[in-house]
């Protein structure tokens, strides 16, 4: 006999596993917002590294080092450039105290090719007179987004997502001080350099 106890019984199960793939959605959605590069992939697979900083530049703003990781178990060696604010009064009060990190991201040398371009339709822009107040958007596939505008500002931002204690998504954004635009011409040099020494030492 199909009591009320029951109805309730099969009403709760139901319940709970519309619930549970719920939740299951929120995780898959959450975890597509930390997607990573695949140097970084390679990284974390690496139970046993070797990290050589093979170059590195410093502006104003930002900081970047290319970098090649070698798994000492395989021999397989994966590069990358690294970019940092060097905001680090910024860094400090949103991520620096609790995490300590200041990275904007990690470029796959497949995509470093990308920002170049980016940078150099950037100088070129700021070389013309433009008609119309105008914006220039870039984001890398790992939410590394690059502004220009014609008040000739440059910056690169990236918004940093985690899950708190709660299991409540949270964010915090990291951004260099304007970029000049002469030292846009000085990264798209580093970066030529950076991806032609890391290429040299992983072939």
């Amino acid at each position: 006999m199909f009591t009320m106890k029951k109805y309730l019984l099969v009403l709760a199960s139901a319940f709970l596993l519309s619930s549970g793939i719920m939740a299951q959605n929120s995780d898959t959605e959450i975890k597509q917002k930390f997607v990573k590069t695949e140097i970084e992939k390679f990284i974390n697979e690496c139970l046993y590294s070797k990290t050589e900083f093979i170059d590195s530049y410093k502006t104003k703003s930002c900081e970047i080092v290319a970098l090649v990781v070698t798994n000492l178990q395989t021999n397989q060696k994966a590069g990358g450039v690294r970019i940092s604010t060097r905001n680090l009064a910024q860094a400090f009060l949103t991520a620096g105290a609790s995490t300590g990190r200041y990275d904007l991201g990690y470029l796959d040398v497949s995509e470093i090719d990308d920002v170049i371009r980016v940078l150099k339709d950037i100088l070129a822009s700021s070389k013309n007179k433009q008609k119309f107040e105008y914006v220039m958007d870039y984001y890398s596939k790992t939410g590394l987004y690059i502004h220009f505008d014609n008040n000739d500002e440059v910056f690169i931002r990236r918004k940093w997502y985690s899950v708190n204690q709660y299991g409540i998504e949270e964010y915090f954004v990291l951004s260099t001080d304007d970029i000049s635009i002469s030292e846009v011409g000085k990264l798209i040099k580093k970066l030529e350099d950076a991806k032609a020494k890391i290429l040299e030492q992983t072939k």
